[in-house]
Protein backbone atom coordinates (compact mmCIF):
# COMPACT_ATOMS: atom_id res chain seq x y z
CA UNK A 1 0.00 0.00 0.00
CA UNK A 2 2.63 2.71 0.81
CA UNK A 3 5.22 1.17 -1.82
CA UNK A 4 2.16 2.01 -4.18
CA UNK A 5 1.43 5.38 -3.51
CA UNK A 6 5.48 6.21 -3.05
CA UNK A 7 6.29 4.95 -6.57
CA UNK A 8 3.26 6.71 -8.45
CA UNK A 9 3.53 8.34 -10.28
CA UNK A 10 7.18 9.30 -10.08
CA UNK A 11 9.97 9.04 -7.88
CA UNK A 12 13.60 9.56 -9.18
CA UNK A 13 16.70 9.90 -6.95
CA UNK A 14 15.06 11.07 -3.91
CA UNK A 15 11.79 13.72 -5.43
CA UNK A 16 8.60 12.35 -4.94
CA UNK A 17 6.22 13.78 -7.58
CA UNK A 18 2.43 13.49 -6.92
CA UNK A 19 0.00 15.26 -8.79
CA UNK A 20 2.90 17.85 -10.32
CA UNK A 21 3.79 18.85 -7.22
CA UNK A 22 7.28 17.81 -5.36
CA UNK A 23 8.24 16.59 -1.98
CA UNK A 24 11.67 16.35 -1.26
CA UNK A 25 13.14 13.32 0.83
CA UNK A 26 16.46 15.32 1.31
CA UNK A 27 15.34 17.63 5.03
CA UNK A 28 16.47 20.48 5.65
CA UNK A 29 18.03 20.00 8.85
CA UNK A 30 15.93 21.91 11.86
CA UNK A 31 13.57 19.83 13.14
CA UNK A 32 13.33 16.20 14.14
CA UNK A 33 10.70 14.16 14.48
CA UNK A 34 10.16 11.60 17.85
CA UNK A 35 6.94 9.03 17.08
CA UNK A 36 5.52 7.02 19.09
CA UNK A 37 2.60 4.07 17.65
CA UNK A 38 -0.14 2.07 19.19
CA UNK A 39 -1.15 -0.82 17.03
CA UNK A 40 -4.60 -2.86 18.12
CA UNK A 41 -5.80 -5.46 15.52
CA UNK A 42 -9.72 -6.42 14.86
CA UNK A 43 -10.53 -8.97 18.10
CA UNK A 44 -11.17 -11.25 15.39
CA UNK A 45 -8.55 -10.83 13.01
CA UNK A 46 -5.16 -10.98 15.94
CA UNK A 47 -2.40 -11.25 15.74
CA UNK A 48 -2.01 -8.87 12.79
CA UNK A 49 -5.21 -7.63 11.30
CA UNK A 50 -5.25 -4.96 8.47
CA UNK A 51 -3.44 -1.96 9.46
CA UNK A 52 0.10 -1.12 8.67
CA UNK A 53 2.06 1.60 9.44
CA UNK A 54 6.04 2.87 9.12
CA UNK A 55 8.21 5.46 11.40
CA UNK A 56 11.38 6.36 10.04
CA UNK A 57 12.33 9.47 12.24
CA UNK A 58 15.56 9.70 10.49
CA UNK A 59 14.12 11.11 7.24
CA UNK A 60 11.26 12.30 9.31
CA UNK A 61 9.15 10.09 7.44
CA UNK A 62 5.88 8.36 8.85
CA UNK A 63 2.56 6.68 7.30
CA UNK A 64 -0.52 4.70 8.62
CA UNK A 65 -2.24 2.03 6.07
CA UNK A 66 -5.70 0.63 6.40
CA UNK A 67 -5.12 -2.83 4.97
CA UNK A 68 -4.07 -2.73 1.12
CA UNK A 69 -6.49 0.99 0.53
CA UNK A 70 -6.42 3.97 2.38
CA UNK A 71 -2.99 5.58 3.41
CA UNK A 72 -1.71 8.69 4.97
CA UNK A 73 1.55 9.77 4.76
CA UNK A 74 3.78 12.86 6.32
CA UNK A 75 7.37 14.06 5.80
CA UNK A 76 8.83 16.33 7.59
CA UNK A 77 11.30 18.34 5.28
CA UNK A 78 12.77 21.68 7.84
CA UNK A 79 9.68 23.42 9.51
CA UNK A 80 7.58 22.15 6.31
CA UNK A 81 5.06 19.00 6.81
CA UNK A 82 4.04 17.18 3.55
CA UNK A 83 1.17 15.40 3.77
CA UNK A 84 -0.10 12.77 1.45
CA UNK A 85 -3.93 11.31 2.64
CA UNK A 86 -5.95 9.23 0.29
CA UNK A 87 -9.17 7.51 1.93
CA UNK A 88 -10.53 7.97 5.47
CA UNK A 89 -7.31 7.49 7.65
CA UNK A 90 -6.41 10.94 8.20
CA UNK A 91 -3.87 13.76 9.53
CA UNK A 92 -4.05 16.22 12.39
CA UNK A 93 -1.88 19.02 13.67
CA UNK A 94 -2.24 19.89 17.01
CA UNK A 95 -0.73 23.35 18.43
CA UNK A 96 -0.52 24.27 21.81
CA UNK A 97 -3.64 22.63 22.27
CA UNK A 98 -5.58 23.32 19.54
CA UNK A 99 -6.22 21.80 16.11
CA UNK A 100 -3.78 23.73 13.31
CA UNK A 101 -5.36 21.77 10.85
CA UNK A 102 -7.39 17.99 9.85
CA UNK A 103 -7.52 16.42 7.12
CA UNK A 104 -10.68 15.47 5.39
CA UNK A 105 -12.44 11.97 5.05
CA UNK A 106 -12.46 11.24 1.05
CA UNK A 107 -15.60 8.91 0.61
CA UNK A 108 -17.62 7.46 -2.17
CA UNK A 109 -20.24 7.29 0.40
CA UNK A 110 -21.18 5.49 3.38
CA UNK A 111 -17.98 3.14 4.39
CA UNK A 112 -16.74 3.65 1.04
CA UNK A 113 -13.56 5.14 1.02
CA UNK A 114 -11.39 6.12 -2.06
CA UNK A 115 -8.78 3.35 -1.57
CA UNK A 116 -5.71 1.80 -3.54
CA UNK A 117 -7.57 -1.81 -4.19
CA UNK A 118 -6.56 -3.70 -7.11
CA UNK A 119 -10.60 -3.22 -8.50
CA UNK A 120 -10.63 -0.02 -7.37
CA UNK A 121 -11.02 3.32 -9.43
CA UNK A 122 -9.38 5.11 -7.08
CA UNK A 123 -5.48 5.77 -8.26
CA UNK A 124 -2.71 7.65 -6.22
CA UNK A 125 -3.16 10.80 -8.19
CA UNK A 126 -6.47 11.24 -6.68
CA UNK A 127 -4.96 12.17 -3.02
CA UNK A 128 -5.13 14.96 -1.28
CA UNK A 129 -1.81 17.16 -0.82
CA UNK A 130 -1.38 19.57 1.82
CA UNK A 131 1.68 21.49 3.40
CA UNK A 132 1.94 23.01 6.83
CA UNK A 133 4.56 25.18 7.88
CA UNK A 134 5.62 23.74 12.19
CA UNK A 135 7.18 24.70 15.16
CA UNK A 136 8.66 23.34 18.13
CA UNK A 137 6.17 21.26 19.73
CA UNK A 138 3.56 20.66 17.51
CA UNK A 139 2.05 17.51 17.81
CA UNK A 140 1.48 15.30 14.66
CA UNK A 141 -1.46 12.80 14.70
CA UNK A 142 -2.20 10.12 11.56
CA UNK A 143 -4.42 7.34 12.39
CA UNK A 144 -6.51 4.92 10.56
CA UNK A 145 -10.40 4.69 10.40
CA UNK A 146 -10.73 2.62 13.77
CA UNK A 147 -9.56 6.08 16.07
CA UNK A 148 -11.71 8.63 13.81
CA UNK A 149 -14.43 6.72 13.72
CA UNK A 150 -14.44 5.93 17.65
CA UNK A 151 -13.06 9.34 19.08
CA UNK A 152 -14.37 13.11 18.65
CA UNK A 153 -11.44 15.80 18.08
CA UNK A 154 -11.76 16.98 22.00
CA UNK A 155 -11.18 13.41 23.07
CA UNK A 156 -7.80 13.36 21.55
CA UNK A 157 -6.71 17.10 22.32
CA UNK A 158 -7.38 16.10 25.72
CA UNK A 159 -5.51 12.93 25.78
CA UNK A 160 -2.35 15.03 24.47
CA UNK A 161 -2.84 17.99 26.51
CA UNK A 162 -2.82 15.95 29.81
CA UNK A 163 0.29 14.39 28.51
CA UNK A 164 4.02 15.37 29.73
CA UNK A 165 6.57 16.65 27.51
CA UNK A 166 8.52 13.68 27.84
CA UNK A 167 5.67 11.34 27.15
CA UNK A 168 5.55 11.22 23.90
CA UNK A 169 6.47 7.39 23.79
CA UNK A 170 3.44 6.52 25.36
CA UNK A 171 1.02 8.83 23.22
CA UNK A 172 0.79 6.46 20.61
CA UNK A 173 -0.37 3.29 22.48
CA UNK A 174 -2.58 5.88 24.61
CA UNK A 175 -4.75 6.58 21.58
CA UNK A 176 -5.13 3.47 19.95
CA UNK A 177 -6.30 2.08 24.15
CA UNK A 178 -8.45 4.49 24.25
CA UNK A 179 -9.71 4.50 20.82
CA UNK A 180 -10.66 0.17 21.40
CA UNK A 181 -11.73 1.39 24.73
CA UNK A 182 -14.63 3.24 23.11
CA UNK A 183 -15.25 0.94 20.05
CA UNK A 184 -16.03 -1.68 23.02
CA UNK A 185 -18.54 0.77 24.63
CA UNK A 186 -21.77 0.27 23.39
CA UNK A 187 -24.11 2.79 25.25
CA UNK A 188 -22.29 6.04 23.96
CA UNK A 189 -22.47 8.38 20.88
CA UNK A 190 -19.67 7.34 18.95
CA UNK A 191 -18.56 9.47 15.83
CA UNK A 192 -19.46 6.40 13.60
CA UNK A 193 -22.76 6.11 15.52
CA UNK A 194 -23.12 10.01 14.10
CA UNK A 195 -21.92 8.89 10.46
CA UNK A 196 -24.85 5.92 10.76
CA UNK A 197 -27.50 8.61 11.44
CA UNK A 198 -26.80 11.14 9.17
CA UNK A 199 -25.69 9.43 6.30
CA UNK A 200 -28.26 6.62 6.61
CA UNK A 201 -30.99 7.74 9.09
CA UNK A 202 -30.63 4.28 11.28
CA UNK A 203 -29.71 4.47 15.04
CA UNK A 204 -26.54 2.79 16.39
CA UNK A 205 -25.13 3.09 19.53
CA UNK A 206 -21.75 2.80 20.24
CA UNK A 207 -18.42 2.68 18.87
CA UNK A 208 -17.70 0.41 15.96
CA UNK A 209 -15.16 -2.44 16.48
CA UNK A 210 -11.67 -2.27 13.66
CA UNK A 211 -8.46 -2.06 13.69
CA UNK A 212 -6.87 0.66 15.45
CA UNK A 213 -3.39 2.25 14.36
CA UNK A 214 -2.19 5.70 15.73
CA UNK A 215 1.26 7.27 14.93
CA UNK A 216 1.99 10.38 17.04
CA UNK A 217 4.38 12.86 16.58
CA UNK A 218 6.10 15.88 18.32
CA UNK A 219 8.22 18.05 16.44
CA UNK A 220 11.52 18.55 18.55
CA UNK A 221 14.71 20.94 18.00
CA UNK A 222 17.98 19.14 16.86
Amino acid sequence: MFSRLLRSPVIKGSILQVRGRVFSSEPVIKYQLKCSVGFLPHPLKKPYGEDAYFICEESGAVGVADGSSTVCIAILNGDVVDVCNLGDSGFMLVRNGEIVHMSKEQTHGFNYPFQLGVESMDTPIDADLTQHTVTEGDILVLATDGVFDNLFQEQILELLQNAKEDDISTLGPRLADLASDMASDRTWTSPYALKCHSMLGIAHSGGKMDDITAVVGRICAI
